[in-house]
């Protein structure tokens, strides 16, 4: 979100917490901000190994979507590694860019 919007790394986010908050038991959320403003994270990869060791136990379960098989006519596993394979390969591509600042989630 930072990069998209031009914020710098020290630029403070309002609401960060919201869709976290949205996923997230009530206890949760609370024990998180409060571990965050006990333990300021050293970095955005920092704070989001924080959120996924809250998510672990915390997380509402209702809302998370469990992935389900998919069939798919004439989808084996050696298509879908051909398939994955060929994304890999282009996101490779495309992080080497020039003039392009990749995002990976």
């Amino acid at each position: 979100m930072r990069k998209m919007g031009g914020l710098e790394p020290h630029d403070p986010l309002v609401e960060a917490d919201y869709m976290l908050s949205k996923i997230m038991l009530w206890e949760g959320t609370r024990r998180f901000r409060a571990f965050i403003a006990d333990n300021p994270p050293k970095s955005e990869a920092h704070l989001r190994r924080n959120m996924v060791a809250f998510l672990d136990k915390y997380a509402r379960t209702d809302m998370i979507d469990i992935e389900q098989p998919i069939e798919l006519a004439h989808w084996n596993e050696a298509y879908v590694q051909h398939l994955t394979d060929a994304y890999e390969a282009d996101i490779n591509v495309i992080e080497q860019m020039q003039g392009i600042d990749f995002i990976a989630p």
